[in-house]
């Protein structure tokens, strides 16, 4: 004979009159954990009879939180131990317990490794500790808070990023890892009880960048403000709204596009006359990529899944060209003045200097393209980690296509053009986030997200240079010099980099040249080359 549990009905969490009660889910399986008592409860939101009772603790619990993956939980009591266990099966496995701080935990938060945990609360030396979930080792100092800190928030994307918030009325932003203090935020006249970053990274609320930390606006207008202490807020997963819960008994709903207002505003930089804003007809989205044209017209790609062309001599956008997708990057077909685009949806589109487009699709998600100096010929980075090496057939002169410059779709059969496979590039083990062939078109440089960068011949594909490792994160630019020996690129480490393939050990590093990341490089001259970064700085250099 033996004893099965068939099911369980649970308490609500328990909470503290003036304390915030974190409730976390676990998307995957649609689950939530809470503290409740001396158990963490894990409730199913499909099922609600369906639950799992964690009894390991010995005192009150506070909080707990899913692991990204889902296979653990980490919860914490009012001794300051933390426990992680697996939630997985019927035994609930302890993986490893910690005492980081002297007293209650009161909030928890995973990086999206599954490696390391912040653990906030209060203390008698410190208020928060971050260190790896399986050894307990620190992977950073959690400081500049002279209170109890009620609340932690991990960016979920590289460059990882942290926020706390506490009792002494403010918000704290680090930088990891290992995590470092980056500044303080004083904005708030009371008592902080949570802060959280979006999903996808861009955001933290009150709300702030979340990659710099710097105020983009604040959410208090009559009519969206609680009358009450804010307790909890929520992002969905889209990253496009959020709720907040007031002690005023009320939930507030925000919709992120009706409280921020960016400006989307073009500047043509020139060396006589300084800049020179583009008129003509407003952006309406993010730019995302910028480019010229054979005919010396700039083409913006932005983020309502469009390219404005704008004229440079009259400053003035002319046109807008409508896509299928929002155009991650933009090349120039020399031969044709046509321009090539790198979309979201498994998609290329040529654009044609009469307006008209072809789309191709591709089987993969592409990341990246980049064009040959002087072949009908591109390279194409994917999220497999894999560059191909493609020939444009068929592509005719721009005067042989009419066209009224809408963005009327050209099928592939109408126009004879077709995407040949050449070769493919295999050598990197992450997604690649960079492309640029050599003037000589002999070479070609590939970057990805790991921040290595290998130099491939660009006639069959084989890599020659596998040792330009010296960036410590995502390679985002790219840019030969004329003499097709030197490369310059720039990392989210915020370091700008010069190679020199003849000489593979011979590198001129330019460390920091903008924090918070390298967004941008190009070559003007044989000695010069810009770069702009999140530090919304340009800058130009001179090899000497």
């Amino acid at each position: 004979m033996s004893i099965q549990l068939v099911s369980s009905f649970v308490p609500s969490p328990s909470t503290i009159r003036g304390q915030t009660t974190h409730l976390y889910a676990d998307q995957k399986s649609n689950r939530i954990v809470f503290p409740s008592g001396k158990n963490i409860i894990i409730r199913d939101l499909d099922n609600p009879s369906s639950t799992i009772v964690y009894s390991g603790h010995s005192q009150q619990t506070t909080v707990a939180s899913f692991s990204p993956s889902g296979y653990y939980v980490a919860s914490g009591d009012i001794a300051g131990n933390v426990r992680i266990w697996d939630t997985v099966g019927e035994e609930h496995i302890l993986k490893s317990t910690f005492r980081p701080l002297s007293g209650p935990i009161r909030d928890l938060q995973w990086d999206s490794d599954n490696q390391r945990i912040l653990a906030v609360g209060e203390g008698k030396e410190k208020f928060g500790q971050i260190f790896t979930f399986d050894s307990g080792n620190s992977v950073g100092t959690i400081d500049g808070h002279s209170k109890t800190i009620n609340g932690c928030s991990i960016r979920q994307k590289r460059p990882f990023r942290a926020a706390t918030c506490s009792d002494d009325f403010t918000v704290v932003f680090f930088q990891g890892a290992p995590y470092k203090f980056v500044k303080s935020i004083r904005d708030h006249t009371s008592f902080v009880n949570d802060v959280k970053f979006s999903p996808d990274g861009a955001y933290f609320i009150f709300l702030y960048d979340g990659v710099s930390g710097d105020l983009i606006c604040q959410l208090s207008d009559k009519d969206s403000c609680h009358k009450g202490t804010i307790y909890a807020v929520s992002w969905s997963p889209e990253s496009d709204h959020f709720m907040t819960s007031s002690a005023d008994k009320t939930f507030f709903y925000f919709y992120l596009k009706q409280h921020i207002k960016y400006f989307h505003n073009i500047l043509l930089y020139s060396s006589s006359q300084g800049p020179t804003v583009v008129t003509g007809k407003n952006l309406k989205s993010q730019v995302n990529c910028l480019s010229f044209n054979g005919a010396g017209n700039l083409l913006i790609g932005t983020n309502d899944d469009s390219i404005s062309v704008v004229d440079v001599l009259k400053s003035e956008i002319i046109k807008a060209i409508k896509l299928g997708g929002a155009p991650r990057n933009m090349a120039l077909l020399k031969p044709s003045n046509s321009t090539i685009a790198c979309l979201s949806n498994h998609t290329v589109v040529l654009v044609l200097e009469t307006g008209l487009i072809v789309n191709f699709e591709l089987k993969g998600e592409p990341t990246y393209v980049a064009a040959h100096p002087s072949l009908s010929e591109i390279a194409v980075g994917y999220d497999d980690n894999s560059v191909k090496i493609f020939e444009i057939q068929g592509l005719p002169l721009s005067s042989n296509i009419k066209g009224t410059g809408n963005s009327t779709d050209v099928s592939i059969k109408s126009t004879g053009i077709t995407l040949t496979e050449k070769c493919i590039v295999s050598s990197h083990i992450r997604s690649i986030t960079c492309l640029s062939y050599s003037p000589d078109g002999k070479f070609l440089a590939s970057g990805d997200q790991s921040g290595k960068i290998y130099i491939s011949n660009s006639s069959t594909g084989e890599t020659t240079i596998k040792n330009f490792v010296s960036h410590s994160a995502m390679i985002k630019a790219l840019s030969w010099f004329p003499d097709s020996i030197k490369l310059v690129s720039g990392s989210l480490d915020s370091n700008v980099i010069v190679w020199n393939i003849s000489k593979t050990l011979d590198s001129k590093v330019m460390k920091l040249a903008h924090p918070g990341g390298v967004v941008a490089v190009a070559v003007v001259s044989e000695s010069e080359f810009v770069s702009c970064g999140s530090d919304s700085v340009i800058k130009k250099y001179i090899l000497a």
